[in-house]
């Protein structure tokens, strides 16, 4: 926020430089990000009055002026079309000096000598967007100012702006008169108080409006004043000078005025033209999905019905607390204005603003929650300034529409406490003391503080905040320095949860997988492209509410699109290879009301896209983690996963409970995403990995005996799974058989169609003896007979 020093000293008295004002101000908490001198760089420039315009003897577009600067007449050559007889500019004088370092020296421009230089409003470092659109691209005009009087003091170019970092629980703080009260109590000077006094009212029978309020959720409070006999001219240049510091364009002394209090106690203001309220009715009401205004930046806006609206019997004249509508802009034709001060829900107005991509000044105020004490005060205050400037007839009476004004609260504080939190000693006093400067009132009694908080201060609600106010007057510098001592100091150490993932994660990146990241928030259509029926549980979403569009409108169930998303990403980059994963949550709505937390599951999930990627690879990459986790037990079992093709794909069964799949994608799935068929991907439950992964490394001696391998292959159906075959080797085998590993599976010549011979190793060892030849074979020729048996297979010759 742009804060001019002068208008602070309106309300306290500052008599130190603004450097050290700002380095205090700072310390309070009040932080200020820059502070910068108006005049600076500018010498020698006065103001002139134009007393007369000639054309240049030699050129069609120069302009020859005679300026009265009150030592002398000066004739300059000027380019400008903009200027008059009798015109009041600012005059540059041979040897002045502008910002950026532009020297003025004697000049003669196609032969007329030129004794200066009549200034534009950039000239002198002046913003000419906040000007009237008649001020730009030309000289400078000003109102009657005294000849001769230095421009800098004369235009309220002496002056220092400060820039101040507001935080969004200090909205008090976005007013002119919101900080001065931070000064006040800095510099411990005495505040002065605005002037609300009213001036003479004209007795109505009856104001000529009546407001209604159809949603008290989003507007608490809503105060007008009606002003007659408007005259719509330009502001003085003192109130005009004040808002173009503050960064604000004046428009006319109606407009200007409502600015003008904005920015003074930091309640926005609106002002309608009665005459054009249709009915004098004012309704303050939500809108119709579907409606539609034209604000007076000229631009139709559709609204829904969670935005609030000014309208009156026919329709919509102003967004609430955003901007107002043409059909009741303040024009030259004005007679009649009704000024609106109002409180309205912040969250609403933050929707709506962002909704409609339309922030203002207002809303930014209003979207911060500002107290509705304020509303009436400044409804007056700004009825005064318009009718101060001589631009209306305030009528008597004024509206104010609520259901409840908010009490002050109360909050009940132990002063040891305080001193706890802040490792001080203070007494009550003291802290009292600070308390009542920032306008608590505090009832002490023993050492508990019953404080009731001011209006404005809605972001106090607890012991804490009051430690911070009196630790930031007390000052923080005088707070004592003290070491943690050893009772205070806790080890940090991770969880077993914590630990475990960064296991996982190293295993994965040895094996060569890239680790990815995607955003939590998903396209509920991509289960539609994974073929996931409308009864699974991954349909569960939490819906966001306010999403940033349809593609992540709710909380993602599975890790898999945006894997594949992320892949298809990386190959069409040019990366030849792209083996991934993602280990992160995934949320579950708990119940259709919404009234409880969603679940977090965390999910792994492994892609593997691009040159030599096939099924054994991802298979290999799980069972290398399940080994560097010491998970035992793992079953792999056929797939009915419908987004994995169903040949090729498993599901991973660990004690009876499915916690993972892999495989490859099926082909209308992978053509859904326009990626290749050759893709494999495999989510697991990390949750139930975690429960049952061991940390502890346990070791086996070496074995004493030799081990004894028999190879066999068996021609089986083409859908029966290896893994059962697997499965029923060992079971057959028992305590005997060390291990299986399949080495091999062909389909071609000598191998009937629908068939696929599969060749399995199976190592023999037993710890207390050397195997015979006889065992061995007995124990092969019970698993051959398992084989054909249950699978009907044929051994293979």
């Amino acid at each position: 926020m742009l804060v001019p020093l002068s208008w602070l000293k309106e309300f306290v008295d500052i008599d130190i430089p603004v450097g050290e004002l700002c380095d205090r101000l700072t310390m309070t908490g009040t932080k200020v990000e820059t502070f910068k001198y108006l005049g600076e760089g500018i010498e020698n420039v006065v103001i002139g009055k134009i007393l007369k315009i000639e054309k240049h003897p030699d050129a069609d577009n120069l302009l020859v002026g005679s300026v009265d600067t009150g030592s002398e007449v000066l004739s300059i050559v000027t380019g400008a079309t903009n200027i008059y007889e009798g015109a009041f500019i600012p005059v540059a004088k041979i040897g002045a000096k502008l910002p950026g370092g532009v020297k003025i020296r004697k000049n003669k421009l196609r032969g007329v000598e030129s004794m200066g230089m009549m200034c534009s409003a950039e000239e002198l470092g002046i913003d000419e967007s906040l000007l009237p659109e008649y001020q730009r691209g030309g000289i400078l005009l000003l109102p009657d100012l005294s000849i001769g009087e230095d421009a800098v003091k004369a235009m309220g170019l002496d002056d220092y702006v400060i820039e101040f970092e507001i935080t969004p629980n200090r909205p008090d703080e976005l007013s002119i008169f919101g900080i001065a009260r931070e000064v006040a109590v800095t510099l411990g000077k005495e505040l002065k108080m605005p002037d609300f006094n009213l001036p003479n009212e004209i007795k109505a029978d009856g104001l000529p409006v009546v407001v209604e309020i159809e949603d008290y959720d989003l507007c608490k409070r809503y105060v007008g004043r009606v002003i007659d006999n408007i005259q719509i001219k330009e502001s003085p240049w003192d109130i005009q000078m004040k808002l173009v510091k503050c960064g604000i364009r004046p428009i006319n002394n109606i407009v200007d005025s409502t600015n003008y209090v904005m920015l003074e106690l930091g309640q926005p203001l609106h002002a309608f033209d009665l005459d054009k309220v249709n009915n004098g009715r004012i309704i303050v009401r939500r809108a119709k999905e579907g409606e539609k205004i034209i604000t007076i930046d000229h631009k139709e806006r559709e609204l829904n019905d969670d935005m609030l609206l000014i309208t009156d019997p026919e329709g919509p004249i102003g967004v609430a607390g955003v901007m107002g509508g043409l059909n009741t802009e303040i024009t030259e034709e004005t007679k009649r204005v009704f000024i609106e001060s109002a409180n309205f829900h912040g969250s609403n107005i933050r929707r709506t603003s962002r909704a409609l991509g339309l922030r203002s000044e207002a809303s930014s105020r209003f979207e911060k929650g500002l107290a509705t004490h304020i509303a009436p005060l400044a409804a007056d205050r700004c009825a005064a300034i318009i009718c101060e400037l001589g631009g209306g007839v305030l009528l008597s009476g004024r509206i104010d529409v609520y259901k409840e004004i908010p009490q002050k609260s109360v909050i009940h504080v132990k002063s040891d406490r305080v001193n706890g939190l802040l490792g001080l000693n203070l007494n009550t006093e003291t802290m009292s003391a600070i308390l009542e400067k920032l306008e608590f009132d505090v009832d002490s009694h023993d050492d508990i503080m019953d404080i009731t908080v001011p209006y404005f201060r809605g972001d106090i609600e607890g012991e804490a905040d009051i430690a911070e106010e009196i630790a930031r007057f007390y000052g923080y510098d005088r707070i004592p320095e003290t070491i943690l001592d050893g009772k205070r100091m806790v080890q940090g150490r991770k969880t077993r949860e914590q630990m475990l993932e960064y296991m996982a994660k190293n295993l994965l990146s040895a094996f060569s997988l890239y680790e990815a990241s995607t955003f939590s928030f998903a396209d509920p259509e991509d289960l539609d492209r994974l073929n996931i029926n409308t009864g699974d549980f991954r349909r569960k979403f939490v819906p966001i509410l306010n999403s940033l569009g349809k593609n992540q409108s709710v909380m993602r169930t599975t890790l898999i699109p945006d894997m594949i998303k992320t892949m298809k990403l990386n190959i069409s980059r040019g990366i030849k290879r792209s083996f991934m994963f993602e280990l992160a949550p995934v949320y579950f709505r708990t119940n259709d009301e919404l009234k409880e937390l969603p679940e977090q599951v965390k999910k792994l999930c492994i892609g593997l896209a691009g040159e030599n990627a096939d099924f054994y690879d991802i298979k290999g990459c799980i069972e290398y983690l399940f080994e560097g986790l010491n998970i035992n037990g793992v079953e792999y079992v056929r797939s009915h996963e419908p987004y994995l093709h169903p040949g090729i794909s498993i599901d991973i069964q660990i004690d009876g409970e499915i916690i993972g799949s892999a495989g490859k994608l099926y082909p209308v799935v992978a053509d859904n995403y326009d990626i290749s068929r050759e893709t494999y991907v495999a989510e697991l439950d990390m949750n139930a990995i975690f429960k049952r992964a061991d940390t502890m490394k346990k070791y086996s001696p070496l074995p004493k005996y030799p081990a004894v391998e028999r190879d066999a292959a068996f021609i089986v159906d083409e859908g029966i799974s290896v893994g059962d075959m697997t499965k029923a080797i060992k079971d057959t085998g028992g305590k005997l058989v060390e291990d299986v590993s399949l080495f091999d599976i062909y389909r071609g010549r000598q191998i009937p169609d629908g068939k696929k011979s599969v060749a399995f190793s199976i190592k023999f060892r037993t710890a207390d003896r050397t195997l015979t030849v006889e065992e061995v074979d007995k124990l092969m020729d019970k698993i051959i007979e398992k084989i054909i048996l249950e699978f009907k297979g044929a051994l293979r010759g």
